[in-house]
């Protein structure tokens, strides 16, 4: 019998990403439509309008307007016959393109520019080389850290968990969604993991950002090293950053874990409750994470507010922007190749396109990007399609 001939696994699932945004911006032969690089998500029709400009407040701002507004496209770019979607209109948005306009004439629409975990991963700082992070886990840590002060040892790892036991007594996600997952009994411990929300990767972002001076746990507290109930990083003295303190965990089940790390949700620092972005995690929209701020006791510190704010502004810019690759941080072995494949993609010198090259370039260099458009209601017909795909600067 002769062998089936191999070929490639066809891979034809379409992007969660449905909605592509538009700006106009001027030439000499008048306004032109230009793509830029927001590529948002209708939710499969289950997200609401309210909630869909929530995330574009984060990365675009009216100036010299009390606001924007989206305008329909049709398949050929141009203005639908229908009023424009505003924040205030019922209903969810619905798959396809839209131009960002002004709601005044004369008002200008610039995007901004927030911090994420991937400007780190870009820069090619706090990223290990894949023989260290091999290494790593041949050393049985399983972490994704670069040097061996910063790898998570297993029993530094059942600390954090257990301490997060203590405090979450269950995925806080499912408690919060009304699902009984507490943990009850000793073999229930795999059924429960201590999620990180700065992974231990990120060395060079707790640093730079000075996260160290923002925790309290006193398990991680360098002057109880001498504590045999201390953190066993912190007795050994390899976890000087603190970075398995209880103010950067949160208590999952394997599943919410995973979509944790996945960036399918996040948790809002202000008001914990969930943000989605993904169908899969569209139920948990809106709902109220409240274990780790009940009953708060000083041995156990709830979640610093900004390592919330930090994986929920990467949450909102991985769901928008690039090239929708399921990128994760986490601890599992494919991490590093992921990693720096996103970062081998992201150089400066790859780019051809020069406008991308300087966005891009900028980027990395941390400085605060805003482009500047023009968008004028009386131009909005005279459109043409731009194969640029990002905001000029």
């Amino acid at each position: 019998m002769q062998s089936p001939i191999l070929h490639k696994v066809p891979n034809t699932f379409p992007s969660i990403r449905d909605i592509r945004l538009y700006t106009l911006t001027p030439s000499e032969s008048g306004p032109k439509l230009t793509g830029t690089d927001l590529h948002g998500s209708s939710m499969k029709g289950q997200r609401s309008i309210s909630d869909f400009f929530h995330i574009l407040d984060c990365l675009i701002l009216a100036v010299n307007a009390d606001g924007y507004k989206l305008q329909q496209l049709d398949d050929d770019h141009r203005p639908l016959a229908v009023p424009p979607i505003e924040r205030s209109s019922a209903g969810n948005i619905a798959a396809g393109s839209y131009l960002i306009e002004s709601t005044v004439e004369g008002g200008e629409i610039v995007q901004r520019w927030i911090p994420t975990f991937f400007d780190f991963l870009r820069a090619g700082t706090g990223s290990p080389s894949k023989p260290k992070a091999k290494k790593a886990r041949h050393d049985g840590s399983g972490s994704t850290a670069s040097e061996k002060l910063d790898r998570d040892p297993t029993d530094d790892s059942q600390s954090f968990k257990m301490r997060l036991i203590n405090r979450d007594k269950g995925c806080v996600v499912c408690l919060a969604a009304g699902i009984q997952e507490f943990y009850e009994f000793r073999e229930d411990s795999n059924r429960f993991e201590g999620a990180r929300i700065i992974d231990v990767a990120l060395n060079e972002l707790w640093d730079t950002r000075g996260y160290s001076a923002l925790v309290s746990d006193p398990f991680t507290d360098p002057t109880n090293a001498d504590n045999p109930f201390a953190s066993p990083t912190t007795r050994t003295k390899k976890d000087l950053r603190r970075i398995n303190s209880l103010e950067n965990g949160i208590l999952l089940c394997p599943r919410h874990h995973k979509d944790y790390d996945h960036f399918r949700f996040a948790i809002s620092p202000k008001t914990h409750k969930i943000f989605s972005f993904h169908p899969a995690t569209i139920k948990l929209q809106g709902v109220k994470v409240k274990a780790p701020w009940d009953g708060q006791d000083v041995l156990y510190p709830p979640p610093h507010s900004e390592f919330l704010e930090t994986h929920y502004s990467t949450s909102i810019s991985r769901a928008m922007k690039g090239d929708g690759d399921d990128r994760e941080l986490d601890d599992d072995d494919d991490d590093y190749e992921e990693l720096e494949d996103y970062e081998e993609l992201s150089e400066p010198e790859e780019c051809q396109n020069e406008k991308v090259r300087i966005w891009l370039h900028d980027s990395l260099s941390g400085s605060e990007i805003m482009s500047s458009l023009d968008f004028t209601a009386e131009n909005k017909g005279n459109i043409e399609t731009s194969p640029l795909g990002i905001i000029s600067v």
